[in-house]
C-alpha cells in the first residue's frame, strides 16, 4: 500500500483528536508529543513522497496557504530579535509545523478517500469522548480532569473549558453540515455526533465556544432553509432552559451579573481588565508597530496576579508582533474566504463550509490561541480552508 494511501486513513483521526490533549493515563505532555509525532509523520511523508506532485501543481502556492505562514514569520522576526525572547525559537518551530501541515493537508486533500473518511473519523472519535463528559455532568460521576483539580465535564479532554469548547466549534457545526448534505442513513450518525458535541460544550461551561456553535448552526440552518429544524431547536432549547434555569444560570456564570462595579469583571472572568493591562503595555510607536515579542506581556500580567494568556487572538498578535501582524492575518483569511464565496456562489456545500470558518473565527475573540497559535486544535478549520481554496467542498460527501 502506498504511503499516501496509508495517510488517508491515519490523518482523519489526527484531525478528529485535534481538541483532545490527554486521555486515560496519557498526560497532556505525552499526548502532545504523540500529536506532534503524527504531524511530523504527515509532513515528512508529504515532502518525501509527494514533493514532485505538489510542486508541479500550479495552484499549490495559493491553494495551500503557505503564503500566510511565510508572511507571519517575516512580520514577527523584528519583535523576536528586539525582545530576545526565550520563546522565539519555539515560536519559529511552531510556524514550521504549521507550514508543513498546510502542505500535507493540501497534498492529501486531493484524495477523495481522505476527505470522505474525515467526517466519519470525527463522528466515531468525538461522539464517545463527548458523551463521557456529558455523562459526568448529568449523572455527577465525579470523573477528574487530567490533573485532578477540576471535574472532567469542565475541561473535557483538554486543559480548560475555554480550550475544549472552542476546539469543538468547527467539529460540531461540521457534523451538522454533514447531516444536511449527506445521503442515506450515515447522516443520522452525524446528527447524533452534533448533538453530543454541542452538549459537551454546554456541559463544560465554555460560553464562547457554545455561543459560536449555536450561531454557526443557526446560520447554517437558515442558509439551507431548514426552518422546521430551527423551530424545533428553539422550542427544545427554551424548554430545556426553563426546566434547568437555576443550574444553567450558575453553570454558565450568569449569576455574576449583579449590581456593582465588579459585575462585568466577574462575568468576563477578569478579561476586560486583562485587555486594559495589555493595551497599557503599548508605550511607544515601536511597541505599536513591532510589538513586545512572544509572551511580551507575561511579566506585566504576572505582576498583576494574572497567570493566563491574553484571551483574544488579535490583541495578542498586536501586543506580541505589532500592528501589521493582526492586520495581515485577518486580511488574508477574510479575503480568502471572500474569494471562496465569490467562486462558489452557486455551490451550496461550499457556502456552508464558509459559515464553519466564520464561526471558528468567532472563537479568536474569546480565546488566546484559536486557529493561529493552537493550530492542532483547529486542524479541521485549516483543512476546510484549504478545501475551499481548492473548490473541492463536495469531496467530504460520500457519493
Amino acid at each position: 500500500m502506498k504511503p499516501k494511501r496509508v495517510l488517508t486513513y491515519i490523518m482523519p483521526f489526527y484531525i478528529a483528536i485535534g481538541p483532545v490533549y490527554w486521555f486515560l493515563f496519557l498526560s497532556p505532555d505525552v499526548f502532545n508529543l504523540a500529536k506532534y509525532a503524527l504531524a511530523i509523520l504527515a509532513i515528512g511523508s508529504a515532502f518525501f513522497f509527494g514533493a514532485n506532485e505538489w510542486l508541479r501543481d500550479r495552484q499549490f502556492i495559493s491553494g495551500s496557504s503557505i503564503k500566510l505562514v511565510i508572511g507571519m514569520v517575516f512580520i514577527s522576526l523584528p519583535a523576536m530579535y528586539l525582545s530576545q525572547s526565550d520563546d522565539a525559537l519555539l515560536t519559529l518551530f511552531r510556524y514550521g509545523i504549521l507550514f508543513g501541515l498546510l502542505i500535507a493537508l493540501y497534498w492529501l486533500a486531493k484524495e477523495q478517500g481522505f476527505l470522505q473518511r474525515t467526517p466519519l473519523a470525527i463522528a466515531l472519535v468525538m461522539t464517545p469522548l463527548c458523551a463521557i463528559t456529558v455523562a459526568d455532568f448529568l449523572l455527577n460521576l465525579g470523573l477528574p480532569s487530567f490533573d485532578g483539580w477540576y471535574r472532567l465535564y469542565a475541561t473535557g479532554f483538554s486543559t480548560s473549558r475555554t480550550q475544549w469548547a472552542g476546539g469543538l466549534v468547527c467539529l460540531s457545526i461540521f457534523m451538522m453540515w454533514c447531516y444536511l448534505n449527506s445521503p442515506g442513513r450515515i447522516k443520522y450518525l452525524y446528527l447524533v455526533a452534533f448533538v453530543v458535541v454541542l452538549l459537551s460544550q454546554l456541559s463544560s461551561g465554555g460560553r464562547g465556544g457554545t455561543l459560536a456553535s449555536l450561531l454557526g448552526v443557526a446560520a447554517l440552518l437558515i442558509y439551507y432553509k431548514r426552518y422546521g429544524m430551527i423551530m424545533l431547536g428553539v422550542i427544545g432549547a427554551s424548554l430545556f432552559a426553563i426546566a434547568f434555569q437555576d443550574v444553567l444560570i450558575t453553570h454558565l456564570r450568569f449569576d455574576r451579573l449583579q449590581d456593582g462595579a465588579q459585575a462585568s469583571s466577574d462575568f468576563s472572568s477578569g478579561r476586560l481588565e486583562q485587555y486594559g493591562i495589555a493595551f497599557d503595555l503599548i508605550k511607544s510607536p515601536t511597541d505599536l508597530l513591532i510589538g513586545l515579542g512572544p509572551k511580551g506581556y507575561e511579566n506585566a500580567f504576572a505582576q498583576q496576579g494574572i497567570d493566563f494568556e491574553i484571551h483574544n487572538v488579535w490583541l495578542r498578535l498586536l501586543i506580541e508582533y505589532g500592528l501589521f501582524m493582526p492586520v495581515f492575518v485577518f486580511s488574508f483569511l477574510i479575503l480568502s474566504m471572500f474569494r471562496a464565496v465569490r467562486e462558489n456562489r452557486h455551490n451550496k456545500e461550499a457556502f456552508g463550509l464558509v459559515i464553519i470558518l466564520l464561526a471558528g473565527m468567532f472563537t479568536t475573540l474569546v480565546e488566546p490561541n484559536a486557529i493561529v497559535f493552537s493550530f492542532q486544535n483547529y486542524l479541521l478549520w485549516w483543512l476546510i480552508f484549504i478545501v475551499l481554496k481548492r473548490n473541492t467542498a463536495k469531496g467530504f460527501l460520500a457519493s
